[in-house]
């Protein structure tokens, strides 16, 4: 890929207008997020060849424009948005990039006006709805953004990452408990992410007590079998099976074999882990970890 795209730069060097406009384009296609570039070739097709381009201009437009957004250069968010609204002055995405502007300027109350408007024409905007999401957490307010992220998932269920973000937050307010619901939704998006079979056991490990600490140890070794050499899964594995031994309902239960087995199979993947990682002295201190734990 950096190898096509330095082809096109070499190319842009001789003020070959077609060559900027397939770089633009193959910026777009990779979802490249490179706003320097957007804004030198594309600002220059737009003010020196903009008769070349026919209706590829309104999409240029639009990426220089959010491309100014990104590198703050307002001259240019201005100029292009006004671009777009004298030719498409009812559109709703134009709209939306008119919001997008008042965020960057800071003036949240008219951003989350105009977006408010949209989503009243359109419940099912799910741009605006995301839009109204940022604000809130750009803003610091992050009770505001939990609710608005619930109510907007009451319509948006299969948004994996608004789920992720909404655990993320009850996370920083400690509220591991509904943090722990969000892991499970994204489980049942994706069971095969062991990541998320992870994050999960350890929320539960943190909130302590032996039915969580077994639930955690349930999926670590879900974990596990997606990916058994992770040094965070073997890790969470030698932890949470060193828990249960410790509490007082573990330790009535030294004849717990399955939970002695899985902290020596944590054990064994460690100590291997580091051995091929050629960390000798990493290594010894991970083995007098181990020795301490010993579930």
């Amino acid at each position: 890929m950096e190898k096509e795209l330095q082809t096109l730069l070499q190319r842009c060097h001789s003020n070959d207008w077609v060559a900027m406009k397939d770089l633009l384009a193959y910026i777009r296609t990779h979802k490249l997020r490179r706003a320097e570039l957007v804004l030198k070739y594309g600002g220059l097709l737009l003010t020196t060849y903009k008769s070349k381009l026919g209706d590829e201009v309104w999409v240029i437009t639009e990426q220089v424009f959010l491309a100014s957004l990104d590198a703050h250069v307002e001259d240019w968010s201005v100029h292009c948005l006004e671009m777009l609204e004298a030719q498409f002055p009812r559109s709703r995405r134009v709209r939306r990039l008119s919001g997008m502007l008042r965020e960057s300027t800071g003036h949240f109350d008219k951003a989350t006006e105009i977006y408010d408007e949209l989503l009243e024409e359109d419940p099912t905007d799910v741009h605006c709805a995301r839009r109204k999401i940022v604000i809130l957490k750009t803003q610091g307010k992050v009770a505001e953004c939990i609710e608005e992220l619930n109510k907007y998932l009451e319509s948006f269920c299969a948004d994996v990452d608004a789920w992720q973000e909404l655990a993320d937050l009850y996370i920083s307010q400690q509220q591991f408990s509904k943090a722990s619901f969000c892991y499970e939704e994204l489980i049942l998006a994706n069971p095969q992410n062991y990541l998320y079979h992870l994050r999960l056991a350890e929320l539960l490990y943190s909130q302590g007590g032996m039915d969580n600490l077994l639930k955690s140890r349930q999926y670590v070794c879900q974990a596990m079998e997606l990916n058994s050499t992770h040094p965070r899964v073997l890790w969470a594995l030698a932890m949470t099976t060193n828990a249960i031994a410790s509490t007082p309902a573990g330790s009535s239960k030294k004849s717990d074999v399955t939970n002695s087995q899985l902290f020596e199979i944590s054990s064994t993947g460690l100590q291997n882990s580091y051995t091929l990682a050629s960390q000798p002295k990493l290594k010894l201190l991970v083995d007098k970890v181990l020795q301490s734990l010993h579930a």
